[in-house]
C-alpha cells in the first residue's frame, strides 16, 4: 500500500457543515448584566390618614397639586367636635367654681375649728372634699385638651412637602382613625416626593446574589423609545418577600435625573451592570455544551479541502445571556460550531 493510501486511511472524514452555524471566537468586551422588569416609585411617599373619625366637609387638593408642609388637605365637619369642646369647657368651669366654693367653705371651717366650734373630723372631711374637687378640675382640663385636639385634628394638614397623588376621598364620605384605616389599607391620599424617583425590581435569589450597592443601572421605558436613563442601586432587601407564591428579593435603583415624563407606576426594562470584561475571548453560549461539570465546544478544522469538527474541552469564565468567556482550550480566531439544544434533539431523534 502506498503512502498516499496510508494518508487517506488516517485523514478525517469530510463532514457536511452548515456554514450558517459556524462562528469565530472573537476578542471583545463582555458585559455581565442582570436583566429584569421594574416599577417606578417615588423616593418617599407619605400616607395621609385621619386621627379622628368624621364626615369629610371638603377636600382641598387634587392629584398633581404641589404641596408644602403644613398646607391644609382635608377638612372634616367640625360641628360635633365643636359641641364636645363647648361641653368640656362648661364642665371645667363648673369644677373650678366648686373648688372656689370649697376653698371659701374650708376657710370658714378652719376659723370655727380654732374657736373650738368645729370638730377635727369635720375639718378633715372638708379638706378631703376640696382635694377631690381639685382632682376633678385637673381631669376636666385633660378632657378639654383632648376635645380641642380632636377639633384641631379635624383639619388635616400636610406632614411633608411634595405632590398629591392617589386621592381616594371625596366630600361627604366618612373617615375613620389612622390605625383602623391602615388595617383596611385605605389612605385618604398620598404625598410623594417626585424630585427623586426609584425603580423597584424583584429579583430571584440567583440574580440578587450578584447585585451590590452602587452598581450602575440602565432603564428603558416603552413610552420613551430609544432613550436610556441612568440609575444606581441604592437599596437591597436583606430578606425575601412573597410574590405570587415565589420568594423574591426587592432592590431599588434611584434615577440620576428624574424626568417629568417618568411617573410612579410606570414599568421599566432594567439592566443592572454587574461586571465588564473589556478584552475577553468570547463565543456564543449556544456553542458550549456542559457535561459532568465540564464544558466542551465543537471546533471546526479545515485541512486542505476537507472540513470536520472535533470536540474540545474549554474552561469558561463569566458569561451573560448571549456570550461566554473562554479562559483556555480555544484561541481567538478559531471557528466553532453552534450546537443549539434543538439541533441535538433532532440528531438523537434521527
Amino acid at each position: 500500500m502506498g503512502a498516499g493510501s496510508a494518508y487517506a486511511l488516517r485523514a478525517p472524514k469530510q463532514e457536511i457543515i452548515d456554514q450558517n452555524l459556524v462562528v469565530m471566537a472573537k476578542r471583545a468586551p463582555l458585559a455581565i448584566e442582570v436583566i429584569d422588569v421594574g416599577r417606578v416609585e417615588a423616593f418617599e411617599e407619605v400616607e395621609i390618614l385621619s386621627k379622628v373619625a368624621g364626615r369629610v366637609a371638603a377636600v382641598l387638593v387634587k392629584d398633581g397639586d404641589a404641596i408644602k408642609k403644613g398646607d391644609p388637605l382635608i377638612q372634616l365637619d367640625t360641628r360635633d367636635f365643636g359641641r364636645v369642646v363647648a361641653r368640656e369647657r362648661a364642665m371645667l368651669a363648673t369644677a373650678q367654681a366648686k373648688v372656689a366654693y370649697a376653698l371659701r367653705n374650708l376657710a370658714r371651717k378652719r376659723d370655727l375649728a380654732k374657736e373650738g366650734l368645729l370638730s377635727a373630723l369635720d375639718l378633715e372631711v372638708a379638706e378631703r372634699e376640696l382635694g377631690l374637687m381639685e382632682l376633678d378640675v385637673r381631669t376636666a382640663r385633660v378632657t378639654l385638651i383632648q376635645a380641642e385636639d380632636r377639633l384641631r385634628d379635624s383639619r388635616i394638614v400636610a406632614p411633608a412637602s411634595g405632590t398629591a397623588i392617589r386621592r381616594k376621598i371625596e366630600p361627604g364620605e366618612m373617615v375613620i382613625p389612622g390605625v383602623e384605616s391602615t388595617f383596611e389599607k385605605r389612605a385618604l391620599l398620598m404625598i410623594a416626593d417626585l424630585s427623586r424617583l426609584v425603580i423597584k425590581v424583584e429579583l430571584n435569589q440567583i440574580d440578587v446574589s450578584k447585585v451590590r450597592l452602587g452598581q450602575r443601572v440602565t432603564a428603558t421605558f416603552d413610552g420613551l423609545a430609544d432613550e436610556h436613563f441612568a440609575a444606581q442601586v441604592t437599596e437591597i432587601s436583606p430578606a425575601s418577600t412573597k410574590a405570587k407564591d415565589l420568594d423574591v428579593f426587592p432592590i431599588k435603583a434611584e434615577l440620576d435625573r428624574p424626568d417629568p415624563r417618568i411617573k410612579p407606576g410606570m414599568t421599566a426594562d432594567v439592566r443592572i451592570h454587574i461586571e465588564e470584561k473589556p478584552n475577553a475571548v468570547t463565543v456564543p453560549i449556544e456553542s458550549v455544551r456542559r457535561e459532568a461539570g465540564k464544558a466542551f465546544v465543537k471546533r471546526v478544522i479545515e485541512q486542505e479541502k476537507t472540513r470536520h469538527t472535533e470536540r474540545v474541552e474549554v474552561v469558561i469564565g463569566t458569561q451573560n445571556d448571549r456570550f461566554a468567556e473562554v479562559l483556555s482550550g480555544l484561541d481567538e480566531g478559531e471557528q466553532v460550531l453552534l450546537d443549539p439544544p434543538s439541533a441535538s434533539k433532532a440528531e438523537k431523534a434521527m
